[in-house]
């Protein structure tokens, strides 16, 4: 089991459009933290929107989930380089020592990186749970990301078809 993550918007709305909830998280990590950011930009979609019921069940269901308040102060250049929810979940890795984070965006992986990051994202967390025998199949996650609207490419969805030994 690793010790935590600090997740993004993107990842977290395409594991609940995988899974059907984020419990399946505290199998594999003792901590997952969201900024205040992040909530935020979940919780936008409003009592209807994809993935804010999970989200909110998630934070109310308690560890392994935290809503870390406030957000800690995010470096302008970081403001700049990326969008809100991006910075603040480096913002908040690096103040609350967590090594790595969950971000699908190619910049936002990036800019992780060059803070000394460790970076995954919702195929590799898909690939993680597989691996640890908390799903039998990736292939059905990503039929039902993409069926949410959650984009992956046809080469990305090939290679963690191959990463999991499963049949494309």
């Amino acid at each position: 089991m690793g010790n935590a993550i600090v997740l993004n918007t993107s990842p977290t709305l395409a594991l609940v459009a995988a899974l059907g909830s984020l419990d399946l998280l505290g199998e594999i990590y003792r901590r997952v933290l969201f900024s205040n950011i992040v909530a935020q930009e979940i919780q936008q979609a409003g009592r209807l929107g994809f993935g804010v019921g999970a989200f909110d069940a998630a934070l109310k269901g308690g560890a392994p989930f935290e809503l870390a308040e406030p957000t800690p102060p995010i470096a302008p250049w970081l403001a700049a380089a990326l969008d809100a929810g991006e910075a603040s979940v480096i913002a908040l890795a690096n103040q609350a020592k967590v090594p790595l984070v969950g971000i699908d965006e190619l910049a936002g992986r990036r800019v992780a990186r060059l803070n000394g990051l460790q970076v995954t994202g919702s195929l590799g967390i898909l690939l993680k749970l597989k691996a640890a025998r908390h799903i039998a199949e990736i292939a059905p996650c990503l039929a039902r990301m993409r069926t949410q609207g959650i984009w992956l490419s046809a080469d990305l969805q090939a290679q963690a078809l191959l990463m999991a030994s499963e049949n494309t």
